[in-house]
Formats: C-alpha cells, structure tokens, sequence
C-alpha cells in the first residue's frame, strides 16, 4: 500500500466526522505574560492617555486617591487612581473591542484604540471599572478567566472615566518623573492641551498647550523628498510655534535627599550648616518655547507588500500620513525656562531626542531634535521600533529615511534664521549625528540627511553660503581676502557635523585654484606678499612644479617701495654684504625687503638662488640691460666702471674658475679702465707704472678700493711688450741674448704668461760650435761635459758665466732648455748602427741615471721596439725578444750578454723564460722528434706550468694535438696525442701497454704531460671505447674471464661516465663483448637416462646485450640454461647487461598451472597458514628486500588451497629458442586470487618460492632458501642461528591471553544475560501492577516510564545518583568489558592510586552504559532479541542490522561548527540518569581559543580545535593557549590515532576532525559530549593521568599510553552511540557495547603498534 502525503493526511484529519473541540487560552497568564513586555514606568498613563487623544480628547485630569491622609505628597500611599478625558463617549464598537484581547484599533490613523495596550491596568487592578456617557463596564475574575459585566448609570456623564482600584496601597509615583512625562506626552499630540494631576483634592500640576497658527515651509528645488525605497515622498512641510507652559507646587520638583552627600557634605564643612527653608507648597511657573516642522508624506506600496503588512499589523497602510520634528533656535532655547526641571526631557540640546510613536519611547533619535512619527509601526510595548519583522522592518526604514530628508529641510530652515556664529553653532550642534540607542536608527536618518542634497548652507566669513563655496581655514593662509572660509570656533565648536562634512567631502580645505583667484585679482600688500611666498615655500615639496608656478605666476606684490613686483619672476637674491644698496639690480632679483624678512630655509624652498656676481656683471656690462638706467654705462661713466670694478675687485677670489675667466673676459673688451691722460682704455692697453724710458705709457687713474692683482688679471701691464724689445734687439747695438735673457730674468715675476709662452719658441739663442744659426730654446741642451760626450746640442754661453742655480739659468730652463735627453732619444744613442763606443757610453748613462731621471717610470719593455740588448752572440735584441735563462735555447731564443745579467738585466726588464704560450707554440708547431729533445722541452714548460696554466679550454684542446713522440725499440713510430696516452708504471695492467700508448719522459717532464692530459690509467670511457672497438683482442690480453669481468665491472659502476657519451653507448648495445654463459647438453647422460639438467661443461662468449638473459629465477635457469646465453650471476654486472637491453630470464617464460582434484580448504591449510604467518615476521625483519605485502596482508588475504596434485609447465620464447618443459610440484602461486596452492604434503622450498613470489616485488634464490630454511628449522634452533625469534613467542603468548579473555567474556556473557532476563521478568510484573490502578491513560503511561527507569538507573539503597555525577568511592573492580580489554592485552586489571583516581573510569559507570555504577555483572546488558521485543522502538534484531546502524553513527559524525563560540540550549529528556558525562549544555559556555592545533608549537591533529570554558573565562586566550595547547596537541593526536586507526575515518575527513576537538572545563564532571554530530573532550581528564610532559605543571605518570587508549576509545565510543540514541538507556548502553565489540581488533592492533 502506498503511503499519502501530508496533504492528503491533513485533509483525512479535517474529515467532520472527527472530533472536533476548541483551543482555551489561560486568559490570567496570557495577560500576565503581555504584562511582562510592558517594564518601563509610566506605562499604564502612556496607554490610557494614548486612548484620549485618539477620542480627540483635549483635556485629560488624573486623580490619585489617598488611602489615609498625608503630609508629603512625594510619600503618599494611594489606593486608587483616576483617569478622565473628554474625547468622544465610547461607542458600542469601543465598548466589544475594550473586552476583547489584542484587537486594536482598525482605523490607520490611531496609533491605537483599546488593543492590548488597555490591558496594563491589570499591572496594578484586579477589577477595572470604566464610564463612558450613560455606560459602565466592570472586569472581574473567575479563577483564570476574565469576565466582565456592562450596564446603563443613571447619571450621564460626557467624560470618560477610568477607575483602577489597587490591588493593595502604593506609594505615589515619584512626581518629579511623573511630571516630566506629562509634559512630554502634549509635545506630538493631535488633540491633548490640556493635562492636570492631583492627589485628592490638591492640584500637583497643569500642563497647557499653545500653538501657533502653520506656515507653509518652501522646500528647496534640490533637496531630495523621496525616499531611497521610493515608498514615500515629502508632498508638503508646514511649521508652527509651540509655547507649554506649566504650573506647578515645588514639591514636585524636589529630590529626596541623599544620606551619602550629606555625610560628604557635614565632612568637609567646618562649621553648622544653615537650614536652606523652601516653601514646598509654593506654586511656580515654567515656559518652553519650540517649534514643530511637520512633513506630509504621501505613501506608494505595492500590494504585496501593503497585504503583508496587513497582516502583521491588522491596519490597512495609510495613504498620506505626517512625521514631525522639534526644533529650538538659540533664541528659543536661551528664552525657555525650566530647561534642568520639568521641561528636562523636551529641550534636550545638546544631547538627543527622542522617538514619539504618539507618546516617547525609549529610542532616542540621534540628534537634539524629537521625532513624531505615528506612522512608524512599534514593537508590542511600544518602547521601540520593530526592526525585527521582515515587512515591518522594510517600512520602518522607509519612515527612518523620510524622517532624515524632513530633518535635512528643517536643516536648511533654521539656518535662513542664522546671523551669528552663535546661531550657527546652535544649529550645527543641534543637527549632530550622536550614536542612537538601544537602536542604530541615526545611521539611516543621517544617510538619508546627508543624501538629500551635497550642498549644505553654512555660515563662513563672508556670511552663509553653499558649502561647495565655503573652505575650511588653514593655519598657513593668512592671505586671503575673499574667499568665504569656515570660522575658526564653528570648526572646533562643532567639529563633529564639519567632520562629516569633510568625510563626505562636501566642504574642502583651501584649494590652488581659490588662491590663485584671490591674488590674481590685486596687488598684494608688502605683508600680504610676504606671507604668500611663505605659503609657497612651504607647499614647495608637495605640489607639481606646474601648479606651483602657476600659483607664483598669478601674484604680483609690492616691493616695499610701491614698485609693483611679479612674484613669479622672481628667480634670485642678493646679500648687501656682497652688492651694497644702490648698486642696479637685475628684475629676476627679490627685493632685499623680502628676503631681509624671510629664512634661508624658506627662499631656498621657493627656488631662489643667490645672484651671482657674473651674472650681475652680465646685467652692469649689456649693452641694452632691462631695468637699467641708460645713462649707467660701463664704457662711458667713470663712477659706474669703478664701482663695477671695486665689487669685482672684492668678490672675484670668491667666484669659480670658469666664473672668474668670464668676468675678466667680459672686462677685457670694455674700455673700462680710467687713465691720466689717455682717458677710458681696456684693460690691456694701460700699465700699472710708468716705466723709464718709455714716458709716453697710459698708465691707470685713481681706482679706489679696486686691487692691483685684479687689474693685473684683467690684463694691465707691468711690463713692457716683447715686440717693442725685440724691435730693439734687432737694431744692434749693446743688446745681446745673453743681456735679453739677464733683462727677463729681473722682471720674470711681472711678465704676462703669453709673453713667457712666446719666448718658449722664439729663436735667439745659438748651439756650440761653427753653426750659429739662431735656435729656440727647448732645442738645446744645458751646457755640461756630459751631454757633450754624447754629441747632443747644448747652449752657447760662456763657460765661466754659466751658473746652473741662477736667475737666468733658471729663466732658461723654464723655457725649455733640457737637462738630459729623453729616453727615446738615449735608446736610439744606444742603439747607434756605427758607433760601438757611443752605444757603450750612452747605456752606461741610460743604466746609470735609470732611477734619477725618470726612465723607470718611462721604460716599458713589452713596448720597446729598439733592438739595442746586448746578446752573448753579439747581436742587438729588443726587450721582449731576449731571455736570461740558458733552458730557453732549446726552444731558439737568445740569452742577454753575460756582464749585464742581474740587476742590469732587471733594469731592462730582461725575462728569464720566453712566455710559456710562446714556447708551447713552438712544440704544437714542430713537435720535438728526438727523445733528448722531447724530455728538454717538456722538462722546460712543466717547469713553468704551474704558474702559467692554461684554462681549462685550451687544455683540451692540447690533449687532442699529436705532439707527444712514441718511441718503439728507439725509433720513432708516431706522435700520439695526450689523451690517448698514458704514463708507463705501477698503475696499469701489464697489458695496456700493448692496447694503448704508454711513455715516461722524467718527473719534471710528465707533471706537463700530465697537466694536459696524459693519465696514469685509462678512464672508464676509454677502456669501454677499447672493448667495443677490439673485444676479442682485449678478451685474448686479459688471459682469464675475471680479468674481462673486472674490466665490465669497472664500466658497471662508472655507468653514468659511459652514458654520457651517446655515440659509445649505442656502440656498446650493438656490439658483442659482454661475457655470457650457457652449458653444454650432455648427450652420454641424457642416453644413460639421467636428468636432462646435468650439463656437460660451460662455455663462455662475448654477446650482445640483446642476446643474453638476465637470470632472476633459479629453477627456470636449471631447465633451460642450456637453451640460452645467460649473464654472470653478479648484480653489479646485471644492472650493467639491464641498462644496455639485456631482459631478465622470468619475462620470457611463460608459465601454466595444472591441478588434479577438487580444491578444498582444511586444518592442514590453516595449521600451514598460521606456520607463515608465525615465520613471516621473522623472515622480513632478516631479509633486506622491501615486501610487497606484509604479515597482516597475508593475515587478511592469503587464501589457501589443497589439491590432489599440481604440474606447472614452463615455455621459454626468446629469439630463435623456444622450449617448453614440464614437471610436478608441491606448491604454486594462483595468479586470480593471489592464493597459495599445495598438495597434501607440500615442499618447502616450493611453498617459500610460492610464497615469496607473493610477498616479495623481486624474489631472489637467496630469499627461497632462507624463507626454506625459516619454515623447516624450530624455534630453538631458529633461535641459535641468531634470529630474532620475539615475534614467533609473542604471538603464542597473545594467544594464549586472548584464549583466556574470549573464555572469560563468554561467561559474563552468560551471567548478563540471564540477570538482563531476570530483570526484564521483574520490570513485566511491575507494568502489570501498574496498569491495574485506576489512574488515567497517560498518567499510568508515564508512571510505568518512570518507574522503568528508576529501575534500570537507582543505585543500590534508593538514591538517585546526579547526572554526570560519580561516587566517591575507589575505583570499581576489575569486571566488565573494560577490565576484560586489559586483561587481553596482558595489562594489569587493578587501578592505580594517585591522580588517577581523579578521573571517572570510562565504562562502568551510567555515562557510558547507562546502569547501576555497581559492578557490571550484576546487571547485564539486554541483549539484541531482548532489547528489540521490548517497545518496538529497541536496537535492530539482527547482527547486520547491528553492523549498518555502526556504520550510520560513524558516518554521522560532522565537521564542528566555525563559530567562534557554541550556544546550544541544554535539551530536557525524559531519562535523565548520568548526563553531566556528555551534557551539550556544556557547550553554552565555550570559546574557541585554537581553530587549528596542527600549527607549532602544538603540532595537533590536522583540524582539531581547541576552547575554553565558563571556568578557565577568566584566563586570557594567549595565555591560555600557551598553557595547554600543546597538551591540547598531543592529547587530539590520541584522539586522531582512534579516529583514523580504530573507527576507520580518513585522514582530514570531516569525520575525523568531528572525533579530534578539545576543551578544558575545570569545574563540572563533564568528560565528553556529543554536540549535532561533533564531539568534543575534556582535556581536565586527559591531563590528569597524562605522562608528566604532558601536564602544563608535571607531575608523576599515573598510567600507561594503553590506559589512555582504551578510556577514550570506550569514551567515544559511547558518544558514538548518542548518533544513534539520544538519551541514556538500555538500547545506549546496547549499542555502546556493540561499538567496543565492533571495534576492538583495531584497539588491539593499534596497542600493539605503539
């Protein structure tokens, strides 16, 4: 049959012949409960004068009966109070709505008429009574219903009275609250004026309400009127003046005094304190003054939305409705009275308002304003805005947004009043966004306030104007004239609305562009100016070089003598103490009335670099200067050119070289220089003396303050002209060269330089001798006997005239006369093709005055090409081309003569060797032919190598050059090059020498050869080269195959050198030299009928790779080994043959298997087994080879089968062979399971060769016969072989235990379920009983429940132990599942004492199986027919069933939570026995501290967790986290070895991270709880039997790893059985067990692993 759907449930359920019966509500607790939302004071006159001014009521009088009489009206007990109001007489819809709960006023323009609002009266009545006209309702109770009664008066009064009698007498509400609320009910209402309160007869108070008549506010075009949901929209705002004024007694006002002030108060008075008297009963008088500005809003909706809220409201949306704001000017505010009394609350400035849905609430609004709003839908008290409700919500915020743009208008109306900055800041601070409470509505108004418009009015030195014009002031801008900017205190005073505005950026800071407007449009005042190139210099390093010169480009300022100046063009300054005052000045230069005013630092930030004196100069010397005065010319005025002159005269040594060179060009050509009598000349045409003889010189004026080494500088003479001289000379007469020179000599300090430069190439002087051809002076020598000898040039003087240390001489040397020869021309003497003895003297001076001359320094002998050396054969050599050094003859080179070796020799830069390039060119060129030869030249450069090796490229290159000569019985029969030979000696084989070639030249010679690369043995390479070129010549020199083998292994381990070289190495896989086997048939054994394998003899051949086989199975190469060329059993080899492409023996057989008989699987199959499985560990830990498959494998898979008999044909297909032979065996691998087939009495060497083909990736021979020898040998003699035989006796001792511990679970099997059997009996009779007694269905029910569990769960003795609690006795005795664990594993079964103790044990008590905490067998666990049969809500009824809800609870499981703390709210269950355990309500209290405790230093489990509870809150997260996280670490690394080892969950899985979070609560009992799929444990009870470094503070090691193994793995695995059942209770305790049974094995295993 088919299930039905829900609906079709629900329909069959609504079928009318069910029974049907209606819903009762407890009216009491249902008023109660409403009672409780409304907490504030003043709540029950809210509401009823609510009621009044929706009825129009515009009076309303409340009367307080006293229940005796009273001196204090602040402490009078009333016991009644009276509310009357003169709005409309109910009508006959009011009086059914007044006695009906929660049914509001329908009508959407009354906040609300008689809902549930009416209902607070019952927080202070029990039985209301209204009168409205001729009628009276009166409430009252019938046990928890309300009931109420109507009837006609017989008076008809037009108010309406409300009359609440108290339920016992109360004092009077504290007036002074009371009457600032009164006052602020009249602010927003529609009708009220009028409010009076009295206490009997006495009028505490009246409050009256005056408006003004509205004025229609004009809203500015481009301020925003609809709102960002486009719901509403401002259609009109309207404004109106309101005065309250209120009469009151000042007991009223009064505050009860304070015992603690006037205590203070009496303390530090020193004297009595005068009584202050006031008249209490006296009567005074407030006024306020505000003003309401009023938006009429117009709603749009869709209507969706208009049904939705609908429904949530029970109101229709109304179409236009209205909000309200009151404001205060600073007028108003300083006029109004009362602001710190009765009128506190309504002028709140400057702190906030608040929110008026009719009456206040407890919102405030943000700003200093109140805000009406009947529109805006409140919370159930309505103290609040509903913000919660989806639809609701939505429309509050929309009313939220119009009140902002209604707050923005009233903004911009206010501020047309603002004259002062008083007023501004009023008004400002007014509007100031604050942080609203309880709820953030001041983000949404201020939004929407600021999102109106970008441009508000503000109030700025130039009166109010738009903010887009307004600047904010900046401290360096003092300049300005007419820019509007921001005052100074409005900035400070109301920094928090202009912060705002400049977060909105809808006010900005001065900018460039304002500047530039305000001074590009007059002329700046001297002080103006100042300030402004201030400014600049300060804006120099944070503007772009454009806009900065555009902004100095705008100013023109005054120069402080009305000079207008362009501030820009300002490129320069002058220092009066460099240009004194009155000097002209170039435009580009400030005025020295700026910079005596402003810093070096800031004229260097504007950029304006000190005049220079040339570029002065340039402006005084210009011929048509800008700003000059024409009539100052340089060439013309006398005054102008000397003070030019005197400030050049004084500055010059100041100025750089080049400066210095353009001053004097530029005067030079100037006729500056004023004379006596020759007028203004150039520099160059006047002299500084006047000279005898020569009366006729211009000779200088009076230049005062100008110096004389200036003049000179600019070229005026002290001298006379060379010309006017030589002139003279030439005329004859008296004058010689002799006396010109004496003539220079005395005025050498006064010539110009060009006249000594001149004189430097004149020709007046004469050599010795008949020539007397006239010479210029550096053509001479000085006149000395030893330039003689050497037939150079020198002066004609006079022998006894010539002084080599006087004036002329020193003259003459200055102008070139030489003192020696250069050294071009001394080597040239030297070199003299004629002359010998001319060549001896002029090397004799060369050698001589080497060091004094400077010829050291000039004598490079690599470069000289003079041949002018000496050799021993007579010859002359350059430098380069001569040697000292005999050896260097071999090679035919020159040695220098005998008498100049040693220093001379060094003088000259002689080598003692040719280069070594040079002689080794000479050997690749004509290598030497003769053994004498060879040994000298080889001797000469290994001499020399050291120093001079060649790179590494060069060398190789050498090795390949045939220059070596090979010599056979003394003749030369080639040249061999270096690589290919090899030294003769110990190193090589006595063979090589007739393979390869081999010389021997002496120890100085080969350490060349060696060098460039002779070696004493053949590489690796080489002698490979050598087998693949002549193998069989090299296998004939070897002599023997070891020999050849040794040779094949040496290539074998230098394989990757051979490698290397691809050409050789295919060379090698196609040639046959690789040494291989096979054995010769034996015809005679074969005919005597003997085994076919008996071989006749081996015989050995050179192969190739690809013919050979590499031998990996021993009985295949005894059956065919005859067949085939096998390699040399030799691993190394092996890996040689492999490489090259020989294939292993295995790979070309091919194998098939024939069985006789029926498979079966007996004893003798598990007997063969268990021996495997018993000598398998020992074979691996003794064998060195890597198991493809270890002992648990084998364990788990390993199928073995006996058959009758096996055969096992084997066919060999290689090349041109195919064989295939057959024969009988005991045991053999089958390739389908893998499994192991045997015969009845199987072999051991075919069982170990079967099985290490299992096992093993590469089975050897050597691994068949140890595991052989494992399986045949005993223990004991396994044992004196020296195996490790541990393994093998462990094992038989586990089993024993385990033998034991299956016995001993198997009897408390027994006894559990006879005593589960014995209970169940008891429990069926105490149900009968039950159902006896004359109690009510579910009653009954729940009794037989209760009694049910008391029975499964009391202690012995009838008290009901704690959930989670434990007893304070010793630990329980060493029955049940958890000591039958330790027993299996040879642990010991008692507790330890100690801290252990300190925490629960983990299976015995009722967390975990949820049974009496006595001993386990005393009440066993049901079973599963048991269990299942008891409800039909028991665990399943079969073991698979058991096995897949296992499997549910481990999939179950859930990653935890990424919050970063947990809340769940504790779940109350019928069983609550034991809970503390694993409550989840522990959860309420924990943070997170760690989100991943892998990270070090706790080096966790991936993905575990770590919090803190309620009772480590205190402790910082920091410090906590170093306290315990890395015993947090280790302790989830426990818990993720059971995770993934025991519960099988997969590393990283959320499975795992669901079973590894941690968390220390050091106060409850709680140990573990599952959390929606999560657990997480205790770290308390983890720490407290940890090994001491595992404990925050030590401690002593309580019990072993095994022991924290086993708690928590019982531990979780009970919360693993809460994903199946929630509570504690037989079918928990049920499936924990089965979990630990399930299991066990893979504790077991895991115990034994660490």
């Amino acid at each position: 049959m088919a299930a039905l759907d829900i609906d079709s449930l629900h329909r069959l359920t609504l079928d009318d012949n069910n029974q049907e019966s209606g819903v009762t509500v407890n009216q009491r607790a249902l008023i109660d409960k409403v009672l409780s939302r409304y907490s504030s004071e003043n709540t029950l006159l809210r509401e009823l004068m609510q009621n009044a001014d929706d009825a129009n009521a515009t009076k309303v009088r409340i009367t307080y009966n006293a229940d005796k009489p009273w001196e204090d009206p602040n402490k009078a007990l009333t016991k009644r109070v009276v509310v009357r109001n003169n709005g409309h007489v109910f009508r006959a819809e009011d009086w059914t709505r007044l006695a009906r709960i929660a049914e509001g006023n329908p009508d959407e323009s009354k906040i609300g008429a008689f809902g549930v609002g009416f209902y607070s009266v019952f927080s202070i009545c029990e039985d209301p009574f209204v009168t409205s006209g001729d009628t009276g309702l009166a409430f009252y109770w019938k046990g928890d219903q309300l009931f109420t009664r109507r009837a006609k008066l017989p008076q008809n009064d037009e108010w309406t009275n409300f009359a609440l009698k108290m339920r016992e007498p109360q004092e009077i509400p504290n007036l002074r609250s009371l009457t600032k609320f009164l006052a602020t009910s009249l602010t927003f209402s529609r009708s009220l004026a009028h409010i009076e309160l009295y206490l009997d007869d006495l009028c505490l108070c009246t409050l009256k309400r005056v408006a003004s008549p509205t004025q229609t506010v004009e809203i500015k075009s481009a301020l925003a009127t609809t709102t960002a949901g486009k719901m509403m929209r401002i259609t009109d705002v309207d404004s109106t003046s309101v005065q309250i004024s209120a009469t009151y007694i000042n007991a009223t006002q009064t505050l009860p005094p304070s015992t603690v002030s006037s205590r203070l108060l009496s303390f530090f008075s020193s004297g009595k304190q005068e009584a202050v008297s006031v008249d209490l009963t006296k009567t005074s008088t407030s006024n306020i003054f505000l003003r309401i500005i009023t938006g009429h809003i117009q709603t749009s909706v869709s209507r969706q939305f208009a049904a939705e809220l609908l429904r949530a409201t029970k109101k229709p949306l109304p179409a236009r409705t209205k909000v309200s704001i009151v404001v205060s000017s600073a007028a108003e505010h300083a006029a109004s009275s009362g602001k710190s009394g009765l009128f506190e609350d309504l002028l709140c400035y400057p702190s906030q308002g608040r929110v008026y849905i009719g009456f206040p609430t407890h919102q405030t609004t943000g700003f200093s304003g109140h805000i009406g709003a009947p529109c805006l839908i409140p919370t159930v008290e309505r103290e609040s805005i509903d913000l919660v409700d989806r639809w609701v919500k939505i429309w509050n915020f929309e009313v939220l947004r119009a009140i902002g743009l209604l707050t923005r208008i009233a903004y911009h109306v206010e501020f047309v009043r603002v004259s002062s900055i008083e007023d501004a800041v009023h008004t400002m601070k007014f509007f100031s966004m604050k942080l609203a409470t309880p709820q953030r509505i001041d983000l949404t108004v201020e939004e929407a306030f600021f999102g109106s418009s970008g441009v508000i009015p503000l109030f700025s030195t130039c009166g109010v104007r738009p903010s887009n014009e307004v600047r904010l002031q900046d401290a360096d801008i003092t300049f300005l004239k007419d820019v509007p900017l921001l005052p100074k205190s409005l900035q400070t005073d109301a920094a928090d609305f202009i912060g705002k505005l400049r977060q909105l950026s809808m006010i900005e800071s001065v900018n460039l562009g304002d500047i530039r407007k305000d001074v590009a449009d007059r002329l700046l005042s001297l002080a103006d100016s100042i300030a402004f190139l201030r400014y600049c210099a300060k804006r120099s390093h944070d503007l772009d070089s454009t806009a900065w010169s555009a902004l100095l480009n705008a100013a023109v300022g005054d120069g402080g003598d009305g000079t207008p100046v362009s501030l820009g063009s300002i490129r320069n300054w002058s220092s009066p103490k460099v240009l004194p005052a009155g000097v002209p000045m170039p435009p580009s230069c400030a005025p020295q009335s700026f910079t005596s005013v402003l810093s070096s630092a800031e004229i260097n930030a504007l950029g304006w670099e000190e005049l220079p004196l040339i570029k002065w100069l340039d402006y005084c010397v210009s011929s048509e200067p800008f700003g000059r005065p024409p009539q100052r010319d340089i060439n013309k005025d006398e005054e102008f050119a000397v003070q030019v002159l005197a400030v050049m005269s004084k500055g010059l040594d100041s100025m750089g070289k080049d400066e210095r060179d353009r001053a004097i060009q530029l005067l030079q050509d100037k006729t500056c220089i004023p004379t006596r009598n020759h007028g203004m000349l150039k520099p160059s045409q006047t002299y500084l003396y006047l000279i005898r003889g020569f009366d006729d010189l211009p000779v200088i004026g009076n230049l005062k303050g100008v110096k004389e080494k200036f003049l000179v500088q600019l070229g005026v003479r002290k001298t006379i002209e060379l010309d006017i001289i030589f002139d003279k000379l030439s005329q004859g007469g008296k004058w010689s060269a002799i006396d010109l020179v004496q003539y220079l000599a005395s005025v050498r300090r006064d010539m110009p330089a060009k006249d000594v430069e001149r004189l430097r190439s004149a020709p007046f002087a004469a050599a010795e001798g008949a020539d007397t051809t006239k010479r210029s002076v550096v053509q001479l020598y000085e006149p000395n006997d030893t330039l003689r000898s050497l037939n150079l040039p020198v002066l004609a003087w006079p022998a006894d005239r010539w002084r080599p240390l006087s004036t002329e001489a020193n003259l003459l040397f200055e102008l070139g006369l030489k003192r020696f020869p250069t050294l071009a021309v001394l080597l040239q003497l030297c070199a003299h093709p004629k002359d010998e003895q001319l060549r001896e003297r002029a090397l004799a001076y060369l050698l001589t005055n080497f060091n004094v001359y400077g010829y050291a320094a000039a004598y490079d002998a690599g470069k000289i090409k003079t041949a002018f050396v000496p050799t021993s054969t007579g010859k002359l050599r350059t430098p380069r081309d001569v040697f000292t050094m005999p050896a260097c003859e071999v090679f035919g080179f020159d040695t220098i003569r005998r008498d100049l070796l040693g220093t001379k020799a060094s003088m000259l830069g002689i080598a003692p060797l040719p280069p070594f390039e040079k002689m080794l060119e000479i050997v690749l060129t004509t290598p030497p032919q003769t053994f004498a030869a060879a040994q000298a030249q080889f001797a000469v450069l290994g001499s020399v190598m050291g120093s001079a090796m060649p790179p590494s490229s060069h060398r190789d290159a050498i090795s390949r050059q045939t220059i070596i000569p090979i010599f056979r019985n003394e003749k030369l029969v080639k040249l061999a090059a270096p690589s290919k030979t090899f030294f003769r000696g110990g190193a090589t084989e006595p063979w090589h020498e007739q393979v390869f070639d081999m010389v021997d030249f002496g120890p100085q010679a080969n350490s060349f050869l060696r060098n460039v690369g002779v070696r004493d043995r053949p590489t690796t390479a080489q002698l490979a080269e050598m087998l693949v070129a002549e193998p069989a010549n090299v296998f004939r020199l070897c002599s023997t195959e070891d020999k050849y083998r040794d040779i094949l292994a040496q290539i074998a381990r230098d394989l990757s050198a051979v490698k290397g070289n691809k050409a050789l190495w295919m060379r090698m896989a196609n040639t046959a030299f690789l040494l291989a086997d096979k054995y010769k048939r034996n015809d005679k054994a074969l005919e005597a009928g003997q085994d076919e394998t008996v071989s006749a003899g081996i015989q050995t051949s050179l192969q190739r790779a690809s013919d050979i086989l590499i031998v990996d199975s021993v009985v295949e190469f005894q059956l065919f080994r005859q067949d085939v060329w096998t390699a040399p059993q030799d691993s190394l080899l092996e890996s040689l043959y492999t490489a090259l492409g020989a294939v292993r023996l295995s790979s070309v057989v091919q194998e098939r298997t024939t069985v006789r008989g029926a498979g079966v699987t007996n004893d003798a199959c598990e007997r063969l087994k268990a021996h495997l499985l018993e000598r398998l560990p020992v074979f691996f830990h003794s064998d060195r080879t890597t198991p493809a498959r270890d002992v648990r494998w084998v364990e788990k898979k390993l199928r073995i089968v006996q058959y009758d008999g096996l055969s096992l044909q084997r066919t060999l297909v290689f090349g041109g062979v195919r064989v295939a032979k057959t024969s009988p065996v005991t045991a053999f691998v089958d390739r389908s399971g893998p499994g192991l087939c045997v015969t009845a009495n199987p072999d051991d060497y075919d069982v170990a060769e079967a099985v290490c083909n299992i096992v093993l990736s590469q089975p050897t021979s050597r691994d068949y016969l140890l595991l052989t020898s494992m399986l045949q040998w005993s223990v004991s003699t396994l044992q004196k072989r020296g195996f490790n035989v541990d393994r093998i006796l462990q094992r038989r001792e586990r089993e024993r235990k385990e033998k034991v511990i299956q016995e001993e679970h198997e009897r408390q099997e027994r006894e559990r379920q006879e005593e589960q059997a014995r209970q169940e009996r008891e429990l069926e009779a105490q149900r009968q009983k039950e159902l006896a007694l004359a109690t009510p269905p579910m009653q009954a029910a729940s009794a037989a429940k209760s009694a049910s569990m008391q029975q499964q769960g009391t202690p012995k003795g009838g008290e009901m132990s704690m959930p989670g609690g434990f007893p304070s006795s010793p630990a329980p005795t060493s029955f049940g599942l958890l000591s039958s664990i330790r027993k299996g594993l040879g642990l010991p079964s008692g507790s330890s004492t100690g801290s252990r103790n300190t925490r629960p044990p983990a299976f015995h008590q009722p967390p975990i199986g949820g049974i009496n905490p006595s001993v386990m067998h005393e009440q066993p666990t049901a079973t599963i027919s048991e269990i299942s049969t008891d409800d039909g809500n028991g665990p399943p009824a079969t073991a698979e069933q058991v096995e897949r809800a296992i499997d549910n609870a481990v999939r179950s499981l859930r990653a935890p939570t990424t919050e970063p703390s947990l809340f769940s709210p504790p779940q109350v269950t019928q069983v609550r026995e034991a809970e503390n355990y694993c409550d989840a309500s522990v959860s309420q209290a924990l943070t997170l501290v760690l989100p991943d405790l892998s990270t070090p230093p706790h080096n966790g489990a991936r993905g575990a967790r770590l919090y803190s509870s309620s009772s480590t809150s205190s402790i910082p997260a920091k410090e906590f986290a170093n306290m315990y996280g890395q015993a947090a670490g280790r302790f989830s690394l426990l818990l993720q070895a059971l995770a993934t080892q025991v519960f099988g969950c997969p590393l990283g899985s959320p499975q795992q991270a669901a079973l590894t979070n941690v968390f220390l609560d050091t106060g409850g009992a709680c140990i573990a709880f599952n959390r929606a799929g999560t657990v997480y444990c205790n770290l308390r009870y983890y720490v407290d039997d940890a090994p001491p470094e595992l404990k925050p503070d030590g401690g002593s090691l309580a019990a072993s790893g095994n022991d924290q193994l086993i708690y928590w793995f019982v531990t979780l695995a009970h919360e693993l059985a809460h994903n199946l059942v929630k509570e504690h209770s037989a079918k928990h305790s049920f499936y924990v067990e089965s979990i630990v049974c399930r299991y066990l094995p893979a504790l077991i295993t895991l115990m034994r692993g660490s």
